[in-house]
């Protein structure tokens, strides 16, 4: 942004200030259809009724997190543990999908999941916190094969709003509301990055209105915004402006935070988007690819940086270290991350340590899991696995290398000598998925390579034609008309082609790379929603990359035929 800034210094006074009345004026504009896009997103979530339920899908995880904070509240005890009893007490009073247990209470799965309901459920049992028994307070266990950030989620959520369904929806836009704030306000000066997040935020509208990722009926969809798997989408506008800085050059002076005068404001803005997307991270880990983008971004463009030097004849013995600190907007969400990582794990109570307790999401159970998707599983492996599908395979899978590897068979891998650590489990199912692949390798490569490619192509192709079928001929317009500016914008400046350039390169390859995810795990759309977007948005990137050298290239032409017509008079 300082080189965007830095263009029109040499400007008259009274031009400049002209100038700066043009881009306030345009800021105004960008910053109504921004308001609008947010509010319509909003709107049609409370429309719709998303604020007013827990998912049937992901209630299981709503309700740990639930749990959670209710054992801080009531014991103390942090560090992600929960109580049994507030647990089971929270199940038997209607936070289930139990049938028999909403039978009961006079109420059917998915009603009791809905506000009215549930705004009571938590009312009482908050209320009846003081009356849980102490004894509760040795009763506690980790959350499960999960991953933690939702607790916080909720802790917030319930901080500011209150105890009701409708905060988790609250917080949600809010810090999606701010992340979108924050990028257009630091990008005020940078017209295509402003086109390219107004851009991201509708696809965002589009992808929970127009495809199946929020509208399958329950329990098989989504829900809304607010169950885990959706989650990630919080991490699109950060990573995005991210990537608009990084590519823009940004530059940060070391000398100055000796003389303590370095300009907070960038680093700032940049620590608050990378906390947003280590929280996504921290709710749901699939959102991980965004920390392989940086890493990959800060290389290729720090090998740039360095070719760059050497062809201008600037390379010195500091070109290196400065080449580096231009790559601060990409190191700095690294070192966010990362550090983040280690804090949880430092805070994590002793039962996850001592039960083998995940602070992730389970990733061999998901990753041997995936061979169900080959169609031949039923006739060939399913006996091998008791008949057992789903979730249970992954289970059966590993009891079944026990009986195979009894040395393996030991007291310290199951909890309370009943049922597998997960932990233990996590182990179990990677040693057996490398014993199926040496047992039948071309049935996984054709499982992985070939099967849920083709699956994950054909999720990909599916939601872009649903959302484009679905969306009104005002969204098609605004579609085309992003495209075109981003072209436009782009093809008029050398140095805003070069960052269109870069910037798609690097979230090409980073969309790429997130697509990973569903090749390792598994391959359901309500899954891959932020793998999803992440093409979508790097094809809309790469259609206004290829209309801005067409633009180009006909300038180019029609300046010369002008050119050559202009000669030819004169020398006639």
């Amino acid at each position: 942004m300082v080189q965007l800034a830095n263009r029109d210094a040499s400007r008259p006074a009274w031009s400049r200030t002209a100038w700066c009345g043009h881009q306030v004026m345009i800021n105004v504009l960008i910053g109504v259809v921004a308001l609008v896009i947010f509010g319509a997103t909003f709107r049609a979530g409370t429309e719709r009724g998303m604020d007013q339920l827990v998912t049937w899908e992901g209630y299981g995880r709503v309700l740990n997190a639930v749990a959670a904070v209710m054992t801080k509240e009531r014991f103390g005890v942090g560090g992600y543990a929960l109580s049994n009893c507030i647990h089971n007490e929270l199940e038997n009073r209607g936070f289930t999908s139990d049938p028999e247990i909403t039978k009961r209470l006079g109420v059917t799965v998915p009603q009791n999941l809905r506000a009215p309901f549930l705004d009571q459920v938590l009312a009482d049992m908050h209320r009846d916190l003081p009356n849980v028994s102490e004894n509760c307070k040795l009763a506690v266990r980790g959350l499960g094969a999960d991953d933690l950030g939702y607790v916080d989620f909720a802790k917030i959520a319930f901080s500011l709003f209150g105890l009701h369904v409708r905060a988790f929806y609250y917080l949600f836009f809010l810090i999606y509301g701010l992340t979108l704030f924050c990028a257009l306000l630091e990008r005020r000066n940078d017209r295509l990055g402003q086109i390219i997040l107004i851009g991201t935020a509708a696809l965002v509208y589009a992808s929970c209105y127009y495809s199946d990722f929020l509208l399958l009926p329950e329990p098989s969809g989504s829900g809304n915004m607010l169950n885990p798997r959706f989650m990630p989408v919080l991490a699109l506008i950060p990573g995005v402006h991210l990537l608009l800085i990084l590519v823009d050059k940004a530059q940060l002076n070391w000398w100055r935070i000796a003389y303590a005068r370095l300009n907070w404001w960038p680093i700032a803005i940049v620590t608050f988007q990378s906390m947003v997307i280590l929280f996504a991270i921290h709710i749901r880990a699939s959102a991980v690819w965004w920390l392989l983008t940086f890493i990959l971004a800060a290389v290729w463009l720090f090998v740039l940086a360095l070719r760059e030097a050497r062809r201008k004849g600037k390379a010195g013995r500091l070109t290196p270290y400065r080449a580096v600190a231009a790559q601060w907007p990409a190191v700095l969400p690294v070192l966010v991350i990362a550090l983040g990582v280690k804090a949880v794990a430092w805070t994590l109570h002793p039962v996850y340590r001592e039960g083998g307790w995940l602070q992730h999401h389970a990733m061999w159970h998901s990753i041997y899991y995936s061979l169900q998707f080959h169609p031949k599983y039923p006739e060939k492996y399913a006996a091998y696995h008791d008949g057992q599908g789903g979730d249970a395979m992954p289970i059966a899978a590993a009891m079944r290398y026990l009986k195979d590897h009894p040395e393996e068979d030991k007291p310290d891998i199951y909890l309370a000598g009943k049922s597998l650590k997960y932990s233990a489990m996590e182990r179990l199912d990677r040693l057996a998925f490398f014993e199926f692949a040496r047992r039948d390798p071309w049935f996984t490569f054709e499982t992985f390579f070939i099967i849920k490619a083709k699956l994950i192509l054909d999720d990909i192709v599916n939601q872009t034609r649903l959302e484009w079928s679905r969306a009104t001929w005002e969204g098609h317009l605004f579609f085309i008309l992003v495209i075109v500016l981003s072209a436009v914008l782009a093809a008029r400046d050398r140095a805003d082609m070069q960052r269109l350039s870069r910037l798609t390169a690097i979230f090409g390859v980073g969309a790429l790379a997130s697509l990973l995810i569903p090749f390792l795990t598994v391959v359901f759309v309500q899954v891959m929603t932020e793998e999803i977007m992440a093409i979508q948005l790097a094809a809309c990137l790469l259609l206004s990359l290829a209309l801005a050298n067409i633009v180009r290239a006909c300038t180019r032409y029609y300046v010369e035929r002008t050119s050559q017509e202009g000669m030819a008079v004169t020398a006639e």
